[in-house]
């Protein structure tokens, strides 16, 4: 959360699975209500003004022209909530934390595969994934702990419940997944679309990723996970030997300390801070 720092909002770091649930519940209802009340604040102040810049914000991501090797990234709401397009695709990587524009906006452009790494609140919410589903009707792909939150929902055509260590086609797009160590499930993933991979971390520990080398990588360096860490950030960029590392889930600090130990230890590995609705466009050679 490189734009939003909220470490002051707790008292105890989480230490168990119990903990941890009940204070990224808590969590998620501040961040909701935090999010209401500015979005009301600032809409209600200048309306016209808010909508055109929210609206920039995904044209940019989504009309920006793109050839072979290029890909747009941009960071939302927060915590391990990425989007990436290639030429031809559109993938959104734990999509809890969402507004109505959100909804809104990837409603006009579309999405072809969601994917959720676990079902903690900060990278899933139920009422979220069916909305995204009804708008965009993409394929999405679950760590096996979710299935049965969605099943009754989604067609089987379309729910992709995923086992590590395998393999699977979500229409062009390849999938491919490990199991990570976190409190509870959790999958970790690796997209290839129009010839480029791209990994994400959730926002689990350290597992070895060198089956999992890839372009790019997003990798979780902290807050308000227990199990994230700079260093478990580097070594998972060691292990993947991207192109291009940018890190995701955790606070400034922490992004700044993975920074520096990629540019000691991994010097020839760029490092990109993405701050919130801010698309990027990358060249992967």
């Amino acid at each position: 959360m490189s734009c939003w720092n909220f470490r002051r909002m707790h008292l105890l770091k989480p230490t168990n699975r119990k903990h941890y649930r009940s204070f990224i519940m808590k969590r998620t209802i501040l961040i909701g209500f935090f999010i209401f009340t500015a979005g009301a604040l600032f809409f209600n102040h200048n309306p016209a003004e808010a909508k055109t810049n929210f609206s920039k914000s995904y044209a940019g991501f989504y009309t920006t022209p793109l050839a072979a090797g290029e890909i747009m990234v941009m960071a939302l709401g927060g915590y391990s909530n990425i989007i990436v397009r290639t030429k031809d695709h559109v993938v959104l990587f734990d999509p809890s934390i969402l507004m109505k524009a959100d909804l809104d906006e990837i409603k006009k452009y579309g999405v072809n595969l969601i994917i959720y790494t676990h079902d903690h609140g900060d990278h899933y919410e139920k009422g979220t994934a069916l909305k995204l589903f009804d708008i965009c009707r993409a394929f999405i792909a679950v760590d096996p702990s979710m299935a049965s939150y969605l099943k009754k929902e989604i067609p089987p055509d379309k729910l992709i419940v995923t086992a590590s260590g395998s393999s699977y086609p979500a229409g062009k797009i390849k999938i491919d997944t490990l199991k990570g160590k976190h409190i509870g499930p959790i999958m970790l993933f690796r997209v290839t679309m129009d010839g480029i991979s791209v990994f994400h971390g959730g926002d689990s520990a350290y597992v070895n990723l060198s089956t999992m080398a890839s372009d790019l990588a997003f990798v979780p360096t902290g807050y308000p996970s227990p199990t994230c860490k700079p260093k478990y950030a580097m070594k998972m960029v060691a292990d993947i030997k991207p192109q291009i590392a940018i890190p995701m889930h955790g606070g400034d600090s922490q992004h700044s300390k993975f920074e520096k130990l990629v540019a000691k230890k991994l010097s020839g590995i760029p490092t990109i801070i993405l701050p919130l609705y801010t698309p990027q466009k990358l060249v992967i050679h």
